[in-house]
């Protein structure tokens, strides 16, 4: 029998809720990006990885010159603004 050494849990979104608050940021990251977004165009699409949230929201172009950018963006505005609603 082999031990087990490690345990891995992808709680977020199974133990919590946390679908609208990540909606929230990416729409606010958008936005700042100039980028206008209804919030349940922006819900529709949590659950995907960034690369493929964005690429379902803008267009070519503006994949290509902020993609990495708005993500990055997106993941310290997260974190500062909006991971707290969860862990409550």
């Amino acid at each position: 029998m082999t031990q087990l050494s490690a345990a891995l849990f992808d709680i977020d979104g199974t133990l919590t809720d946390s679908v609208d608050v990540h909606a929230l940021a990416w729409q606010e990251a958008l936005r700042h990006f100039g980028h206008e977004m209804a919030y349940e165009r922006v819900r529709s699409q949590i659950g995907k990885g960034g690369d493929q949230l964005l690429k379902t929201l803008l267009s070519r172009a503006d994949l290509e010159t902020q993609q990495e950018e708005i993500d990055q963006f997106r993941g310290e505005l997260f974190k500062k603004k909006y991971q707290h609603l969860i862990l409550r």
